[in-house]
């Protein structure tokens, strides 16, 4: 873990983040496989099995497209512990799984929202 940065799983309901990292896949679960790539719901390869074609993979690209990038502000809606995390972005909200969750790195907020 980066020093001065905690993951996403770290915070309690209606605490907030700003995003300072988000880790790459590579390296976590069955992401790490190599040669498989991202695949679609219908197992084809995408990019003839290099991944999505970003260096950060398919974790974060899916982040990007949700509204979470670095200096984003989030904030967590649910954490129960185990199971899905709720957050928000924005007006926006949704819900990651803890792997996912787990690779968002955040500079934990105080309630005036400064560091």
């Amino acid at each position: 873990m980066r020093e001065g940065f905690v993951s996403v799983l770290d915070l309690r309901p209606g605490e907030k983040g700003r995003v300072q990292e988000i880790l790459s896949g590579r390296g976590w679960g069955k992401e790490s496989r190599r040669g498989q790539g991202c695949r679609s719901r219908h197992g084809e390869r995408y990019r003839g099995g290099r991944g999505c074609g970003r260096s950060g993979g398919c974790t974060e690209r899916l982040l990007e497209v949700l509204g979470v990038y670095r200096g984003q502000i989030l904030e967590v809606v649910e954490n129960r512990g185990c199971g899905p995390v709720v957050l928000r972005v924005g007006d926006s909200r949704f819900i990651l799984g803890r792997g996912q969750a787990a690779r968002i790195l955040v500079e934990k907020l105080q309630k005036g929202g400064e560091a």
